[in-house]
């Protein structure tokens, strides 16, 4: 994805909450991608969120064009928290509405903290 993304671009895709720690090939394109500080956001959700998939899932977000006070940093949130989604049959499904997701966007983008040590 990020082959073809421009100068300037975004991108956000929903992994496997594993593939944070695995290390392996994994853990040489995460060190990449942190060296290149293309991380803008990492988000964790809740296990059981998507059909047939018990298991974390997450949301890093790419970014190629960082703005100046945000370079060397990467955005962490926990959007796992109770009270965020309500358990259904086979996932669990968002309670909010988009102004608590905003909220919860404010109240992250107070904690930035520098690149996190990641295993190689």
């Amino acid at each position: 994805m990020l082959g073809v993304t421009n100068a300037g671009g975004m991108v956000g895709v929903v992994m496997p909450h594993g593939v944070l720690f695995r290390g392996g090939a994994e853990g040489k394109i995460r060190r990449s991608i942190v060296d290149a500080d293309l991380f803008e956001a990492i988000i964790g959700l809740t296990p059981n969120l998507f059909f047939g998939a018990a298991i974390p899932a997450s949301i890093c977000v790419l970014n190629r064009s960082k703005p100046a006070e945000r370079r060397g940093k990467v955005l962490f949130a926990d959007a796992a928290q109770d009270g965020y989604y309500r358990p259904g049959k086979a996932q669990k499904s968002w309670t909010g509405s988009i102004s608590t997701a905003s909220s919860v966007r404010s109240r992250a983008t107070r904690t930035w903290s520098g690149s996190p040590t990641l295993p190689t």
